[in-house]
């Protein structure tokens, strides 16, 4: 999100196309899930393709993190399964989504097994720096401040912001970042929105400290915001839409900046060229 402009609402777009109201009847949910499930297909081809062009890249004496996963036969894989339509559990209780999806293909391609364990989001990055885990996939976007302790794999996924509220909330959609004045702000802790609220909104004073609420997972945030505990939810425009299926919520506006989901491993880690 750029301070600037935080959200530019198209309201003669549908919100899958980052901009637009929120849809209003079945036949536009109905239109509107084949079209992303293709365009997830089209981009978890290219993604799979991207990571494993680098296999034949060289390995330092010192660095010995792909041999290992290659003697175990196993990659661990972690993941914040609380994000749909990206990582989330299923009605058998097995993680699934977009990410679980690519990583399993990444897998096949490098020949060995893949094991996914849920985590905290806020915890993936003291989770690789343990080793519990050699990689992390979770929609996870790029920061100066990540890219210090951790490596990233090429981009596979570019989408949106995206803000809700309470269908009655008497919002207008939101296009900048002076309409999220005075309000409480819901965010995931240690996702980049909490961060940008807090260097965007708390330091410039658009809204008090005590306004900006923090949640382990975003389920946490739409409950309060359903309860009328916060007035916006920030996240992800894809996750956003997927809450859209209960008529208390409505979709307020898409950001104007894209963020990049990626895999991420260790900082200086040999299996980051894998």
């Amino acid at each position: 999100m750029s301070q600037e402009d935080l959200l530019q609402n198209n309201q003669n777009t549908s919100p899958e196309g980052g901009g637009g109201m929120e849809p209003e009847d079945g036949n536009k949910k109905k239109s509107f899930w084949p079209w992303v499930l293709g365009i997830f297909a089209v981009v978890l081809i290219g993604a799979v393709v991207l990571l494993v062009l680098s296999l034949q890249a060289p390995q330092t004496a010192e660095d010995d993190s792909w041999e290992r996963v290659k003697l175990a036969g196993v990659l661990r894989v972690a993941t914040s399964a609380d994000y749909p339509p990206f990582s989330y559990y299923n009605n058998d209780f097995v993680i699934d989504g977009f990410d679980p999806a690519l990583i399993r293909e990444v897998g096949k391609k490098l020949g060995v097994q893949i094991e996914i364990t849920d985590y905290a989001f806020e915890s993936l990055y003291a989770v690789l720096q343990n080793d519990q885990a050699d990689v992390a996939v979770a929609a996870i976007s790029a920061s100066p401040e990540r890219e210090a302790v951790v490596d990233f794999s090429n981009i596979y996924f570019i989408g949106h912001d995206g803000v809700l509220a309470r269908a009655d909330s008497g919002l207008a959609p939101i296009t900048n970042i002076g309409q999220l004045a005075g309000l409480a702000v819901g965010v995931q802790r240690g996702s980049v929105y909490e961060k940008w609220a807090q260097d965007t909104l708390v330091s410039s004073n658009l809204i008090p400290q005590e306004k900006l609420y923090v949640y382990v997972k975003p389920e946490q945030a739409v409950a309060d915001l359903k309860a009328n505990r916060l007035n916006v939810v920030i996240l992800d425009n894809q996750p956003a839409i997927q809450y859209l299926s209960d008529p208390i919520l409505s979709w307020q506006g898409s950001g104007s900046t894209s963020s990049a989901s990626l895999l991420l491993s260790q900082r200086g880690q040999a299996l980051s060229n894998r």
